[in-house]
């Protein structure tokens, strides 16, 4: 597995969030498939440049985000 987004965009009109469990189900779901490690994107959001667009596991300030429980 590349990456995965645990959470909404902050830049469109309309930002989907994940179900609760989803990020859960997909990390099991790459290792079913034979892979061999996971990676989140973004573990924590970037408060800068156009990757603050992107949320993250944890915000700017070390708190955690809504993906990260």
């Amino acid at each position: 597995m590349i990456e995965q987004q645990p959470s909404p965009v902050n830049w469109a009109s309309w930002n989907p969030a994940p179900l609760s469990g989803m990020v859960h189900a997909w990390t099991w779901e790459v290792f079913a498939h034979g892979a061999e490690s996971g990676f989140y994107f973004r573990w924590r959001q970037a408060p800068f440049a156009q990757e603050h667009m992107h949320a993250g596991l944890l915000r700017p300030d070390h708190q955690e985000g809504p993906a990260a429980r």
